[in-house]
């Protein structure tokens, strides 16, 4: 398995390079990326725990956690390369040496740590870690709230809980985290995360004490997904919350999870070395080492028409649908591990029982024996669950669907963009708000769309033409206005005839076109130029289509609005 790739002056490159002193300049987004990092660095040894009052300088911890001696040696062995790398560059670093560590604390509620407060839900699912770190900027402290992000098979099952549930444990702990170490240190408050990390700030920004929210001056969110609409609509907070991470809510420019749930966020995309869901990692983000900036970068297509359709389907399921949709994914991380495919030397046995051992993890105890307990305990919770089978299947079968249909019209949306912007500017307003005309969509052909789920019979292509069919009729404002005037005489046949004899028309470009393509190969170059010439001409093809339908569905409306007129008078 090939490592990640590093940007070429990535944020190990800032913090060696950058020997100004916050005073002397002051504190940027790069900075406050580099605070986010430390979170994932394991302090628990170190002494600077939560409620000790005690605070160490950057270089004292790290001299301490390089020393064999120390407690917390092994706490730096097991951190990763890039962390390790961090820490020692840190502490070398004018910029960063003299910076205080305090309030480290990691799964509170599992540890049973005063002020924090279990949410009692979620089979006690917690990935939690934070830290404060301070410094001095204009003779005054400033203490920056850093969330550690995704770290575990918890922290990536807490990832899918922010879609399910209103409460992770993790947010709760961010909030009681918040008041805890606002009403221990005084001074001016900021904060941020990475990842999930960005998230559990945003949480306990929102709910945490008003005197503490108050303090808390700017926010750096860094890829992180935001909150379902039922917690933030409403929510007097979030106005102000909105103002705090304005200019300071990074993204690569290739963002799928960083931008899921935001609502009137305003992104800094960012340019990275890496591609689609590996652009994640903060190491691959390109910086301007000489201005101490991020190299700015356009949203890609991909990362739009991805974020729009996770959004149009999280918004269209019910709390329900998405706990299903959590459920299946929970069941399939818990159960499923990769095996890399390495020739180490291993015997065809000791591969089996590496394989058995993958495919069974949890099943056994220390010594290897089959876990009766775990089994007994699983088959119970299996039997409670029975009744509500049934209804499971039903909602994940729903959410299923809806995931599909949300991505294949917003995938509609973004195939026909150059089209739909040949037509009238009301036309592109009503596109505005993909997720508007997604859910009227929705509610409209439902059924002919469980139809195309259960029998497959409907090709994605034809889907596609009825969905166009569907804004041309919507929006052409011909057609509102026929249908808005009803007492306008018509001669419908005479529509349905115009049709038909474009149809023979069309029948013969199309034949046309196909004999046009067979020729290409049988000719030389000197009549390549008026067979090109001519085949342009058989392009008009879609759009004779186009005509067709709108006169057969115009015809179709005025018989319509004629019969009801009879049918009242």
């Amino acid at each position: 398995m090939s490592e990640r790739r590093h940007a070429e002056n990535n944020l190990l490159d800032y913090v060696k390079q950058n020997d100004q002193t916050i005073d002397q300049e002051g504190f940027n987004n790069i900075d406050g990326l580099v605070m986010t990092q430390i979170s994932n660095m394991h302090f628990e040894k170190s002494g600077i725990d939560i409620h000790s009052g005690n605070a160490k300088t950057i270089y004292e911890i790290c001299e301490e956690m390089k020393d064999p001696a120390s407690p917390s040696y092994d706490c730096f062995q097991s951190m990763s390369e890039n962390d390790k790398d961090l820490l020692i560059a840190l502490s070398d670093s004018p910029r960063f040496k003299e910076m205080e560590v305090s309030n480290f604390v990691e799964n509170p509620v599992e540890n049973q740590i005063d002020g924090f407060h279990s949410v009692g839900k979620d089979d006690g699912i917690e990935q939690f870690a934070a830290v404060t770190i301070t410094y001095q900027q204009d003779g005054q402290d400033v203490h920056y709230m850093s969330f550690r992000p995704t770290e575990d098979m918890d922290g990536w099952t807490e990832d899918f809980l922010m879609l399910a549930s209103n409460q992770t444990q993790a947010q709760s702990d961010s909030k009681d985290y918040m008041n805890i170490v606002g009403s221990q240190l005084s001074g001016e408050l900021t904060g941020g995360g990475h990842s999930k990390g960005g998230n559990d700030f945003e949480y306990g920004y929102l709910f945490c004490n008003e005197d503490i929210r108050e303090r808390i001056s700017v926010g750096y969110i860094y890829d992180s997904p935001g909150l379902p609409a039922d917690l933030i609509k409403g929510n007097p907070n979030y106005a102000k919350f909105q103002e705090v991470i304005d200019g300071h809510f990074i993204c690569p420019e290739d963002s799928l999870i960083g931008l899921l749930l935001h609502e009137n966020s305003n992104p800094i995309f960012v340019d990275s070395v890496e591609t689609f869901v590996l652009q994640h990692d903060p190491y691959s983000w390109e910086l301007d080492l000489e201005n101490h900036r991020f190299i700015l970068a356009e949203q890609t297509e991909l990362s739009k028409y991805l974020n729009d359709a996770l959004d149009v389907s999280v918004l269209s399921m019910t709390p329900e649908e998405r706990q299903a949709v959590y459920g299946a994914i929970y069941l399939v991380l818990q159960n499923v591990e990769f095996i890399q495919g390495e020739d180490d030397g291993e015997t065809v046995r000791e591969e089996m029982n590496r394989i058995t051992n993958i495919l069974f993890k949890g099943w056994v105890d220390e010594d290897g024996n089959f876990n009766y307990k775990k089994f007994t305990e699983v088959v119970t919770v299996l039997l409670s669950q029975s009744e509500k089978a049934d209804q499971l299947k039903d909602n994940l079968s729903s959410a299923v669907g809806k995931l599909i249909f949300c991505f294949a019209v917003v995938g509609c949306v973004y195939l026909t963009k150059n089209l739909i912007e040949e037509k009238v500017s009301e036309v592109l307003q009503a596109f505005e708000r993909v997720q508007v005309i997604a859910r009227q969509y929705l509610t409209a052909i439902w059924d002919e769309f469980e139809k195309f789920i259960n029998n497959a019979s409907i090709t994605f292509i034809s889907f596609a033409e009825g969905f166009m069919a569907w804004i041309d009729k919507k929006f052409n404002p011909g057609y509102r206005y026929a249908v808005a005037n009803t007492y306008i005489e018509v001669n419908t046949d005479l529509l349905r005839d115009y049709a038909n004899r474009l149809q023979k028309v069309n029948v013969r470009v199309r034949e046309l076109d196909r004999r046009l393509n067979s020729l290409y190969t049988k000719v030389g170059l000197l009549d390549l130029w008026n067979l090109m010439k001519a085949d342009l001409l058989t392009g008009y093809s879609w759009r004779l289509s186009r005509c067709i339908s709108y006169l057969n569905d115009t015809a179709s409306e005025f018989d319509a609005v004629e019969h009801s007129i009879a049918s009242q008078f």
